[in-house]
């Protein structure tokens, strides 16, 4: 079956926080970061991705030299899981390459750890492939923070937050560094802090102290601001952000955690049915061979007795040893019926009482109690099968109590 997706209404993706400040960041330096973004790569252009109808709208696209040849870079910035970012990236290609007639690099930028997509992407037919799209997908989380503080590389100090390895120290000897950098710019400055601080704000790798003291760092430069309108409005534009951050992670955990609980309940649901019918075979497994052992020993105890009357008889008389043989042929069907049943009131009534600690222990004195109270096969039997059939522990209290009325 070929892959297919269900329509959508449009095939713009809804706005996130993060992934505004990335396109921002990208856009502020795209000389120095695209390099860092896909090596070998150098930049020429921003192209104008008002081009593109409003409807598929694009993050970041760029004309580089790659390979020696110009190629358009088209870059995704995403922070969440995202089912149709596949279709989006391919319809984004197909649009860019119709429009440039260049080789198209896709690269999907993710900063957390989300569920990401997957490259190559195939359009199947049955085992024939229609289509096989290559992207590339480059995890922040993934990026080693030493490395860019070793090689200076300044234009990446806004993501730290996100990278592998990062610490508090980290994020301070970049904060130092980008301060002495602009320290005659301050709108630059406050808006790489700006980024910084987003970031910061959902980022797992950096322990929830030395968070909180990076932030109140950060903090530390707010009076610097004050007499600067521009960096003031980059300011409360980015607290605005980290506000709506906070509520979409709040969501998020709240989605993920109903996921988790639907999940665990799926789970037990199909532990409880495994463990039923594991317990039903186990019950039948046993009942059955009470069954056979009952047979088997009726049918030993059959042939000890026949042979000892035949015994008795040839040493009787033949009238006498007839009358005898018919008493003694009566008293042993009625002895072996009796004992027949006792037996197999026994291996019910310990059957029953096995069943009850297997699956109510609660119940186990109890079951011990009345059921000795019990001397009817049939009633041991249909009390076996009820207690086998009990959903819980108060409908096989009810069961065992009965015996005893």
């Amino acid at each position: 079956m070929p892959t297919t997706e269900k329509p959508q209404p449009k095939m713009h993706k809804k706005a996130q926080p993060y992934d505004s400040t990335l396109k921002e960041w990208v856009q502020q330096q795209a000389p120095q970061i695209l390099p860092l973004l896909l090596s070998g790569a150098s930049y020429l252009e921003t192209m104008d991705i008002e081009r593109i109808r409003p409807t598929m709208r694009t993050d970041r696209v760029y004309k580089v030299i790659y390979r020696g040849e110009p190629h358009i870079l088209h870059i995704e910035f995403e922070s969440g899981a995202d089912n149709h970012m596949v279709s989006r990236l391919l319809l984004y290609h197909a649009i860019l390459y119709r429009d440039y007639k260049l080789p198209v690099i896709s690269i999907i930028l993710y900063p957390f750890q989300v569920a990401m997509a997957k490259s190559p992407w195939c359009e199947m037919s049955g085992e024939e492939a229609i289509l096989t799209f290559n992207f590339r997908i480059l995890p922040l989380y993934s990026l080693d923070a030493e490395y860019y503080l070793r090689e200076h590389l300044a234009c990446m100090y806004p993501l730290l937050p996100t990278m592998h390895n990062v610490s508090r120290a980290h994020i301070e000897e970049a904060m130092a560094e980008l301060a002495s950098l602009y320290r005659d710019d301050k709108t630059t400055l406050a808006q790489q802090f700006a980024w910084m601080e987003l970031l910061l704000e959902r980022t797992a790798s950096i322990p929830p102290q030395e968070k909180r003291e990076v932030q109140r760092r950060l903090s530390m430069y707010d009076p610097l601001w004050e007499e600067h309108p521009k960096v003031k409005q980059i300011k409360a534009k980015a607290r605005a952000e980290v506000r709506e951050a906070k509520a979409e992670a709040r969501a998020e955990a709240r989605a993920e955690a109903q996921t988790e609980i639907q999940e665990a309940r799926a789970e037990a649901q199909e532990a409880k049915a495994e463990m039923q019918a594991e317990m039903q075979a186990e019950i039948q497994k046993l009942a059955q061979e009470a069954q056979a052992n009952a047979e088997k020993l009726a049918q030993e105890l059959v042939k000890v007795e026949a042979a000892r009357i035949k015994m008795e008889l040839e040493q009787l008389a033949e009238e006498r040893a007839k009358q005898l043989a018919e008493e003694r042929a009566k008293q042993l069907a009625k002895e072996h019926a009796k004992q027949l049943a006792e037996e197999t009131i026994t291996t019910l009534r310990e059957a029953l009482i096995t069943l009850v600690q297997a699956r109510f222990p609660t119940l186990t004195e109890l079951a011990q109690t009345n059921v000795a109270q019990v001397d009817t096969p049939q009633v041991l039997s249909y009390l076996l099968k009820q207690i086998a059939a009990s959903a819980d522990e108060n409908v096989a209290r009810l069961f065992l109590r009965s015996m005893a009325a």
